[in-house]
């Protein structure tokens, strides 16, 4: 097995097989070559930033399987050295908390428009690594605040790169060159900051909307009713590769939107509640115009739902019923103002033309001025 990040990636899946039934065979020739890198000075392998997300979990998982903080330490050798050694200036703009997705566009290079060139799916690489190292290492493994700190600083500059309808363009820092939807940085950043929110790491009350509002920019705007998602940017390494993108053109290597797509979508799923009951949302801050008792009953229903709450003080209300794919199907309440109390409202399983909707999962959502909060509810026919 080579140094090359991406021929290690395929082995985080041989890792996992290995803690199902743990043979020494089956992760010896992984942890052989691994050690290698580990055991050796050279730390420059990792000059492009998709080998984080390729690589680092493989070192993070060896750490924690073996309990040895020297996979830890070579993981950082390797990505402090992208980080900040390329060109004297490294791959990571401090600044704007942006990475660059090799040293040929680090500035003075930029877009025609005289903007640097952060290419869209590069980043999602980077955010996507970083969740999946912190989501392996233990809490005292070393150099863990460093990348924590790092996912918070750049989920801030992805938040104030978003667009309206949900998506990030090819190109974030310059919406004029080859702006437009693109769907697998859209999905891997979706899915870094779906997770940070169910970790506790960011913050609901900021991040939430775009997280939504991704999320149902993906399922409205790109996928196909037969699962095919539209713009996604094929092979490439900068926002013109693959252009121009649309909803029916086919990349020409579609699992980069695929995977990254299904890894937000079980983030998104984690944060509409594993249980018909529970709640998504936890804000962690006590002076918000909290909903709260929000309750339904019956749940499941076949004919009718009772949707009741209290309300803590004055404040807009949205109540709207989604579907299990993230598309609106209700709107009960749109943008109401409402006074401290009790409040109940009946649905009765239609769409917002009356029409009956199949049996299936439903997400009750009710978003305040500061907050959202939402309940699973079961249709049966």
């Amino acid at each position: 097995m080579s140094r090359i990040a991406d021929n290690q990636c395929c082995t985080q899946t041989y890792i996992e097989l290995y803690l199902l039934d743990k043979k020494t065979e089956r992760i010896q020739p992984i942890k052989t070559c691994i050690d290698a890198m580990v055991n050796s000075t050279k730390s420059d392998d990792w000059w492009w930033v998709d080998a984080f997300h390729m690589a680092m979990p493989v070192f993070a998982k060896l750490g924690v399987i073996y309990n040895n903080n020297q996979y830890f330490e070579k993981m950082y050798d390797l990505y402090n050295y992208s980080k900040t050694k390329p060109k004297k200036t490294g791959l990571y703009n401090t600044t704007d908390h942006l990475w660059w997705r090799d040293s040929t566009f680090i500035s003075p290079v930029v877009t025609p428009n005289g903007k640097q060139v952060y290419w869209s799916r590069g980043n999602g690489w980077v955010m996507g690594a970083l969740v999946r190292v912190l989501d392996i290492m233990p809490e005292n493994a070393p150099h863990r605040g460093e990348y924590l700190s790092t996912f918070h600083d750049m989920a801030q500059a992805l938040l104030a790169v978003q667009r309206s309808d949900g998506f990030w363009n090819p190109s974030l820092a310059d919406p004029n060159d080859f702006g437009g939807k693109e769907t697998s940085g859209t999905a891997m950043f979706t899915y870094a900051l779906a997770w940070g929110i169910n970790k506790g790491f960011l913050d609901s009350i900021t991040y939430e909307a775009a997280v939504i509002k991704a999320w149902n920019g993906m399922v409205s705007d790109a996928l196909h009713s037969n699962g095919m998602l539209g713009y996604v940017q094929g092979t490439g390494k900068q926002p013109l590769d693959g252009q121009p993108l649309s909803y029916d053109k086919v990349a020409n290597f579609e699992d980069y939107g695929l995977g990254a797509f299904l890894l937000a979508g079980s983030e998104v799923y984690k944060l509409a509640g594993d249980s018909l009951a529970a709640p998504i949302i936890h804000t962690g801050i006590k002076d918000l115009p909290a909903v709260q008792n929000l309750y339904l009953f019956p749940n499941p229903f076949t004919v009718i739902t009772t949707i009741s709450y209290n309300l803590g003080e004055s404040t807009f209300v949205n109540l709207s019923i989604f579907d299990a794919t993230g598309n609106k199907v209700c709107a009960i309440l749109k943008k109401e103002r409402q006074v401290p109390g009790k409040y109940s409202f009946n649905w009765y399983g239609n769409n917002d033309f009356g029409n009956p909707v199949p049996a299936g999962i439903y997400i009750v959502t009710i978003q305040t001025d500061k907050s959202i909060q939402t309940r699973k509810v079961e249709l049966i026919r």
